[in-house]
Parts: structure tokens; sequence; C-alpha cells
């Protein structure tokens, strides 16, 4: 998550900002500690490709970032 927060800094010029903790009532439902994730495997097997996180991921902040930036 820091490097994600890092990279989105980056892209905005803006430090974000965070809170250390978060009032159970505001807390979601996906904050969990432990990492989890889903398994792809077998959409692999029948021949769907994933791109890595970074072959798409930097366009998306770029796009989204110029696009905050034409609305202000």
């Amino acid at each position: 998550m820091a490097d994600l927060l890092l990279f989105i800094e980056d892209a905005t010029g803006k430090k974000a900002i965070t809170a250390p903790d978060t009032p159970k009532e505001d807390q979601s439902p996906y904050g969990v500690k432990q990492s989890w994730y889903m398994d792809n495997a077998k959409d692999t097997r029948n021949g769907y490709h994933f791109m890595k996180l970074m072959e798409w991921l930097p366009g998306l902040i770029h796009d989204m970032t110029q696009e905050v930036k034409l609305r202000e």
C-alpha cells in the first residue's frame, strides 16, 4: 500500500493524507490485516492472459490524474 501511495503522490505532486487508525464504525469490510487474493490459475489454464500490475497501473494513474486536473 505504501508503494501505491508513493506512486500516486509522484503522479499528482501531492502528499497523501492517511489516518493511522479508523474508528470501527467507519472501517471497510475489505480493510483486512492479512493479504488476500483471488487465484486466477483456472483462467490462465483456459487461455486468459492477465497483465502484470505495472503494465497497466501507471497509465491508469496518469489518466486519472489528468482527468482530475482538467476538473480543477
